[in-house]
């Protein structure tokens, strides 16, 4: 939505949770629920004003906004018809000090509410092995072909192996990124995150500029799990930023499947121990996660 046609009030609002998702809210539920029953305008001058942290500027906003325009990233709000109205759900779930609806995303690509209904999670360890490559891979074409959207976190490993092989059979996939849009982390996979941009959707709560922290990547973990019917554990260890994923899901009370593996192999502890505990349905095949989330 271009703010030469919304009001002044409107575009106050929307730079107002651009500040707001850069002041590490998701820190913060209590700050964000304030933000939904007051309105951005009204938190954001109150931070200015009371709060002894660095709150960001209109100067910082307008910077944020330009490095926007010069790589083609836009703002979403609730209300604007892009928005996910699963995001809703984030309301009444933490995990850990984390939670809250985001203020607002950037996203780049296709439009969020094109990239169809019928999402999937297909997350793991950064340093997977061939197995849990292979397995992703496997797994996220057989997804797409099906009509499934995968998402993922565009990290080494799982993730990126989740993205290529939804684009390897000219699926959908999208990448919800812990850093700025203007520079997708990690550098590596820049070529990654141009075809992911051309075929599917790039998303993330944080502005241009912003490099990721620990806590960034798990506030970046809820939204995947939000904007999916399920969540799927290819490889990982068992404290793990998939397992957070996996967490994210339970609260919000979608499926949680996992792919077992080789008991000698430490990447398989996460999945084999949520397996044997019950909290994750052992799956095998798309076929077998269509059915758990209930993809006709």
């Amino acid at each position: 939505m271009s703010v030469q046609t919304q009001s002044k009030a409107d575009v106050r609002e929307r730079m107002a949770r651009m500040a707001v998702c850069a002041m590490q809210s998701w820190q913060d539920p209590a700050l964000l629920d304030r933000v939904t029953r007051d309105g951005a305008v009204a938190v954001w001058e109150h931070q200015q004003s009371a709060s002894t942290r660095q709150v960001p500027s209109a100067e910082d906003v307008e910077k944020w906004m330009a490095a926007a325009d010069e790589v083609g990233a836009r703002f979403v709000i609730p209300g604007d018809e892009e928005w996910p109205d699963s995001l809703a759900q984030l309301s009444d779930v933490t995990v850990g000090d984390i939670g809250g609806v985001p203020a607002g995303l950037w996203v780049m690509g296709r439009n969020l509410t094109d990239t169809g209904s019928d999402a999937v999670a297909v997350v793991g360890s950064r340093a997977c092995t061939s197995y849990g490559e292979h397995t992703a891979l496997t797994l996220s074409a057989d997804l797409a072909i099906a009509g499934c959207t995968v998402v993922a976190g565009m990290a080494y490993g799982i993730d990126a192996a989740a993205h290529r092989g939804a684009l390897g059979v000219k699926g959908t996939t999208v990448a919800v990124v812990a850093s700025g849009l203007d520079a997708p982390h990690p550098a590596a996979n820049t070529e990654l995150s141009r075809r992911i941009e051309e075929r599917g959707t790039l998303v993330s709560e944080f502005p241009p500029g912003f490099r990721p922290t620990r806590f960034s990547f798990l506030a970046r973990n809820r939204i995947i799990a939000a904007l999916t019917l399920g969540t799927v554990v290819c490889e990982a260890a068992y404290r793990s930023s998939a397992v957070n994923t996996a967490a994210w899901a339970t609260a919000l009370g979608r499926p949680v499947m996992a792919v077992p593996g080789q008991i000698t192999n430490s990447l398989s502890t996460a999945p084999n121990s949520m397996i044997r505990d019950g909290s994750a349905t052992l799956v095998t095949s798309a076929d077998e996660i269509r059915d758990e989330i209930l993809i006709s």
